[in-house]
């Protein structure tokens, strides 16, 4: 994906939706590619390699990953204080904590009121755009 984004770095703006979408097609395919050459070349590449460290390729229940993660179990001295998660950029500017978060500057009123149409009004309550977009992309993909 790196990759795939370098040229949409170095702007001004924020990429568009069609500028995202070419970038996640973009990668994808690098990946593929990447990972066809190397199963070609070599016999292996990152999925197999993945399924031999797990013991499903051949199965292995005894591999040493999984004697690793069943050894560690009980060994956190100190519990996490502190949780991270993926999140969306909705801002690229320069953020100041004295600035009000703007939403607008993202979607469009018209582009929100287009996102929720047809969902009930019990189900958006409390619901960010980028969840609201999630629950679409759901919808897409399960047709």
């Amino acid at each position: 994906m790196e990759k795939a984004a370098q040229k949409y770095r170095r702007t001004d703006r924020a990429p568009t939706l069609a500028e995202y979408n070419a970038i996640m097609k973009e990668g994808w395919q690098l990946f593929i590619d990447e990972e066809d050459t190397k199963l070609n070349s070599f016999q292996r590449n990152i999925t197999t390699q993945s399924w031999e460290d797990c013991g499903l390729s051949p199965f292995n229940p005894f591999c040493i990953n999984w004697n690793e993660a069943i050894a560690s179990f009980g060994q956190l001295e100190q519990e996490v204080e502190v949780a991270f998660e993926i999140a969306p950029v909705e801002n690229r500017e320069k953020s100041h904590d004295d600035e009000e978060y703007e939403p607008t500057k993202i979607l469009s009123l018209e582009e929100k009121a287009t996102l929720r149409k047809g969902i009930p009004a019990p189900k958006l309550r409390g619901v960010n755009d980028f969840a609201v977009a999630v629950i679409r992309a759901k919808e897409i993909l399960s047709q």
